[in-house]
C-alpha cells in the first residue's frame, strides 16, 4: 500500500520531467520539497485538459461523490486496488475518465514488527540515485454544500514485487516518464499499466517518528542506524 510518500525535487524538475505545458515562472505558491506527504493533505497531481498538462492541488484521499460531508466518509481512501478498478462503485469511473499522475520519488512502508519488538518498523523505498517517477493516480471532482469544489485523489495499488514483499504483500503502481502520455491519454482504460514496477529498488528502515504528520524534514529518509 502507500500511506506516506515524499516529494524532493524542485519546482523547475517536476515541470520537466511531467511535460507541464504551464509556464515554468513564476512557480506555484506553496511548491517545495515533502517529506512527509500524508493523507487528507492538499498535495500535488498532474493531470491533462485538452492539450494542456498542469499541477493541480489536490486532496489525497478520494471523497465519494454519494457524501453530504466529508465527516460520512468511514473507509480510507487513499488507495485504489488495481485488481477491482473496473468493477468499483468509488474508483470505476475515475479509472475510466479521470486518471492523473502523483509525483513522488520514494514511500515509506510500515511492515510486520520483528520477534522481541512492539512497534512496527517502517522503511523508506525509493529507485536509485532517489530517480523521480510517478503513482498512477485517479482524481475525482466533490463539491461541498456551499457549492465549493474541491480536487481529490487517490493512488492505485497492486501486488508487490517480490523484492519488497517481505516489507508489504502490495506496492503502488509506478509509472515511467514513457508511461505518463498512456497513462493520461488512452481512450480505454490502460490495464498494461497496472503492474508491478521491477525496480531496482533499495529500502532502508528509518525513525518512526515519520508516523506524525508534524513532522517534514530530510531526516525522515536517513537511514536508522546513520541517525542512531
Amino acid at each position: 500500500m502507500c500511506g506516506r510518500y515524499t516529494i524532493r525535487i524542485d519546482w523547475r524538475r517536476v515541470h520537466d520531467l511531467y511535460g507541464l505545458t504551464v509556464p515554468v515562472e513564476p512557480a506555484p505558491e506553496g511548491i517545495g520539497a515533502r517529506y512527509n506527504a500524508a493523507p487528507g493533505q492538499k498535495l500535488p497531481i498532474i493531470g491533462e485538459n485538452g492539450d494542456r498538462r498542469s499541477l493541480i492541488a489536490s486532496r489525497w484521499g478520494m471523497i465519494p461523490p454519494w457524501v453530504a460531508s466529508l465527516s460520512e466518509i468511514k473507509i480510507s481512501t487513499i488507495n485504489a486496488r488495481a485488481e477491482t478498478l473496473d468493477g468499483s462503485r468509488l474508483y470505476g469511473e475515475p479509472w475510466r475518465r479521470r486518471r492523473c499522475l502523483v509525483p513522488a520519488d520514494g514511500w515509506y512502508e510500515w511492515s510486520a514488527p520483528p520477534a522481541g519488538e512492539k512497534q512496527k518498523p517502517v522503511h523508506f523505498i525509493e529507485r536509485p540515485e532517489s530517480r523521480p517517477f510517478a503513482f498512477a493516480g485517479l482524481w475525482s471532482l466533490w463539491r461541498d454544500g456551499d457549492g465549493n469544489a474541491i480536487v481529490s485523489h487517490a493512488i492505485v495499488t497492486t501486488e508487490a514485487v517480490p523484492e519488497l514483499a517481505p516489507l508489504h504483500p502490495r506496492m503502488p503502481v509506478v509509472l515511467d516518464a514513457a508511461d505518463f502520455d498512456a497513462w493520461l491519454r488512452a481512450e480505454t482504460p490502460p490495464h498494461a499499466l497496472l503492474r508491478p514496477h521491477p525496480g531496482p529498488w533499495r529500502f532502508h528502515r528509518v525513525d518512526n517518528r515519520v508516523g506524525k504528520v508534524s513532522e517534514d524534514d530530510a531526516g525522515l529518509t536517513t537511514a536508522l542506524a546513520a541517525a542512531s
